[in-house]
């Protein structure tokens, strides 16, 4: 069977279904009846019949310059490598609560409002009406933004390179704008949050503290703390002095896991310098910025944003090859994220 091939028009035809191309293709081809017991995706699958071996040694990009089919796919091809997960992922995973794809750079987000009520399940009387939970659409909309770089290159040039050193450079350029991603997304955790205050902190205040919502939402999962915030968890969590290296300064990437025992709840700690100024700013000199990380901020992301940059570059053999996602972030439920300030 000939499989169904990836055009310019299938990019568009992905993004108004909020997929990329190799997921519409993947709807594609089932609806088709194509043998997908190879275990490839549609992507793979295509490279596959049209020959492009993008593993083996000595592979390089030239091999999609060489028919305007192959041509189709190099901007799916740009995406899937800018979206390989990188080494500092981890912090950004722990930020968000999932990522959303939309088609456009301007999108109406929803939020979830609980009002007094909590989501316990509870004995409802004949007759009486069942707590109500609202999800509506905020006012205003949430504009996207582009996170990327211009690589300046030659056709050729590009064309010689390696298709590990191109992954190298793309996956590069995703890691030198991770830090405005994270900042982005925190900016959105931190909008409007409710302000606690404290003036000591101990191992039950701080349990206490994390349980504040608990009918709403369950126990906040996840803290990002600043320097003093960061001291006086540490204190309380690991009190003897030298008895071990805090787990903080040996994590790779800021982040320890703490089991809080008797509340079933592991607490996820971040401590990095980067986000010092924007935890202190919502939560006051000694804070820190307590969350449930499933419930409270989430990534819109433009699909196929990228594709026309991607196209023109191969098409017209242009200078400029764009990488970018095109990305914002909004908060989904209020009463998920709490601030906390320690001390007067």
């Amino acid at each position: 069977m000939t499989l169904e091939r990836i055009t310019k028009e299938t990019y568009f035809l992905a993004s108004k279904e909020g997929m990329t191309v190799t997921e519409y293709m993947n709807k594609v081809d089932k609806e088709n009846g194509v043998d997908t017991s190879d275990n490839l995706d549609a992507f793979e699958r295509r490279l596959k019949e049209m020959n492009v071996a993008l593993n083996d040694t000595g592979a390089t990009i030239g091999a999609f310059m060489r028919t305007d089919q192959v041509r189709a796919l190099f901007p799916e091809f740009v995406r899937r490598v800018y979206s390989v997960d990188i080494k500092d992922e981890p912090i950004r995973s722990l930020l968000i609560a999932g990522t959303v794809n939309v088609d456009s750079d301007v999108v109406k987000t929803v939020e979830f409002d609980t009002k007094d009520s909590d989501l316990a399940m509870a004995r409802i009387g004949e007759g009486a009406e069942l707590p109500r939970i609202t999800v509506k659409t905020k006012e205003g909309a949430l504009n996207l933004f582009k996170y990327g770089r211009a690589i300046e290159a030659t056709y050729e040039a590009v064309a010689r390179m390696g298709v590990s050193m191109f992954r190298g450079l793309v996956q590069a350029v995703r890691n030198a704008t991770l830090a405005d991603r994270v900042e982005a997304a925190l900016d959105a955790l931190v909008k409007d949050v409710q302000v606690k205050s404290l003036d000591t902190i101990t191992m039950e205040s701080l349990v206490k503290f994390l349980g504040t919502n608990s009918k709403k939402v369950g126990f906040f999962d996840t803290i990002i703390v600043n320097e003093a915030g960061f001291k006086a968890v540490t204190d309380i969590l690991y009190p003897v002095a030298g008895k071990e290296l805090d787990p903080l300064m040996k994590s790779l990437y800021g982040v320890v896991k703490v089991d809080l025992g008797a509340t079933n709840t592991q607490l996820n700690i971040i401590y990095r310098p980067e986000l010092n100024d924007i935890v202190t700013k919502a939560s006051g000199k000694s804070g820190l910025i307590a969350f449930k990380r499933d419930q409270a901020v989430y990534e819109y992301k433009q699909v196929n944003s990228n594709v026309e940059e991607s196209a023109r570059f191969i098409e017209k053999q242009t200078q400029i090859l764009t990488v970018s996602e095109t990305i914002g972030y909004d908060k989904f439920n209020k009463d998920a994220v709490l601030a906390l300030k320690i001390g007067k």
